[in-house]
């Protein structure tokens, strides 16, 4: 199962607001044993983009 999370309003609120909030997500996926897909990061045209995903 793929899981999406969306988090409604994300303009409305401060990047640190931001980034501590999506720590918890994946904290909180984390826990619970969800695994997170990570983007490759072996092709360099794309490795500084994906970097920033992961």
């Amino acid at each position: 199962v793929n899981i999406i999370p969306i988090i409604a309003k994300s303009d409305a609120i401060s990047k640190s607001e931001l980034t501590k909030f999506k720590i918890k997500i994946t904290s909180e996926l984390v826990s619970n044993g969800v695994q997170i897909y990570q983007f490759p990061t072996d092709d360099e045209s794309v490795a500084e983009i994906n970097g920033t995903m992961n």
